[in-house]
């Protein structure tokens, strides 16, 4: 038998979620829901793309964190470097935090730039450059009759 969910419950799942301190059975159990009423519910469209939505944001959040302390770690491994006895330990974890990286962020690629630019303006057509480079000689011929003036 499937229970309905409420909009009271779908808040309290996703807290549960977040919180991400309880294992699906146990989130069900407190939900008071069986474990398929469970997997439905996250199945859900909407409800899948909130708890993608709040992991992406917990992904931003981590790499905001790890990107303020990277100057940190920086200045720390030049003081390691030029320190008489530097500690291994000391120096992997400032190695670590400065290439740590969550590809949170999507990489930019020519092709998605262009997508998000939209289509640029049409070529011309081999009459319109040939028309233009016969401008062009024209112009370029009319400047090099003109008199020199000499003065």
């Amino acid at each position: 038998m499937t229970i309905p969910i409420s909009d009271q419950l779908d808040h309290q799942l996703l807290t549960r979620i977040v919180a991400a301190d309880r294992t699906p059975a146990q989130l069900a159990a407190d939900a008071g829901l069986s474990l398929a009423d469970l997997s439905r519910w996250v199945l859900r469209p909407e409800n899948l793309r909130m708890i993608e939505g709040l992991a992406r944001l917990s992904d931003v959040l981590a790499q905001m964190i790890l990107s303020r302390y990277r100057s940190t770690a920086a200045a720390h491994l030049i003081q390691i470097a030029a320190a008489a006895e530097p500690t291994e330990i000391s120096r992997k974890a400032c190695v670590d935090l400065l290439t740590t990286d969550l590809d949170v962020f999507p990489p930019r690629d020519a092709a998605a730039s262009e997508a998000a630019l939209g289509p640029g303006p049409p070529a011309p057509s081999e009459e319109t450059i040939l028309a233009a480079l016969k401008r062009l000689a024209a112009e370029a011929d009319a400047e090099n009759d003109e008199p020199v003036l000499s003065g």
